[in-house]
């Protein structure tokens, strides 16, 4: 009777590890950023484009200012603005509707964890 005793014992101090370590150890914890995107207007010129307008579009509320991104003049500018705020940079999508329209460009930034 002892031996099948210890032997369940046993057992259930296993299984009770087993699920302890995969359900805290291995588990995988689901990420949440913040995400904003940057829509920037550019007049097209033959040697060059400038920035036109610049608009915000966040998913939270953060430490952009869109009096601070409406000021910037180029998108290095905006690039290097983003970095100090600790954004980081994920996707670029451009398009123009005509050959002499403007061109709207989308920056896609996260917020560092």
């Amino acid at each position: 009777m002892k031996k099948v005793s210890k032997k369940l014992l046993i057992k259930s101090l296993l299984v009770f590890v087993l699920l302890v370590f995969t359900t805290n150890g291995f588990s995988q914890e689901t990420k949440r950023y913040d995400y904003a995107e940057i829509v920037v207007l550019q007049k097209v010129a033959k040697n060059k484009s400038e920035v036109k307008q610049i608009y915000l579009n966040s998913t939270t509320d953060n430490n952009l200012e869109k009096s601070e991104i409406e000021k910037i003049k180029n998108t290095s500018g905006l690039l290097k603005l983003m970095n100090d705020k600790n954004w980081e940079y994920v996707e670029r999508l451009g398009s123009q509707p005509s050959n002499s329209g403007p061109i709207w460009i989308s920056y896609t930034f996260r917020k560092r964890k």
